[in-house]
């Protein structure tokens, strides 16, 4: 009995926390020029993950999350209405190559990203 509580505890500590993916967070350093920039150490962030994705001065950086699908991401925030998709964000860096849920409004489309990713997979996505 005593093993079945805390493997349920050990699951729940495991599972991603998406439950703030979309909220605004504060990036380190916003480069306007870089079209993605993600900060590893958001403490806004459950994850500790925030994404400024896109090129726009608009573009507010939110908290984001590893994925594997697009069902692990919301379906629509506040600043987000359209929902997310889960995507390879960024090819290099501590992320390059890792799925993360992207605002579906800021996404540019490209098939590139993806086959270098798939291509070049990072073992060590958060």
């Amino acid at each position: 009995m005593l093993r079945a509580s805390s493997l349920a505890l050990a699951l729940l500590a495991c599972a991603c926390h998406t439950d703030d993916v979309g909220i605004p967070c504060q990036l380190e350093s916003q480069d306007q020029t870089d079209v993605v920039s993600i900060g590893l150490s958001a403490f806004d962030c459950r994850s500790r993950l925030c994404l400024r994705y896109g090129g726009a001065e608009e573009v507010r950086p939110l908290c984001t999350a590893s994925c594997g699908q697009d069902n692990d991401c919301p379906s629509g925030t506040d600043a987000c209405p359209d929902g997310f998709r889960c995507i390879y964000a960024k090819a290099k860096g501590a992320t390059g190559c890792c799925r993360l849920c992207v605002c579906r409004r800021f996404i540019v489309e490209g098939q590139a990203l993806e086959d270098y990713c798939q291509a070049n997979p990072n073992p060590h996505c958060p």
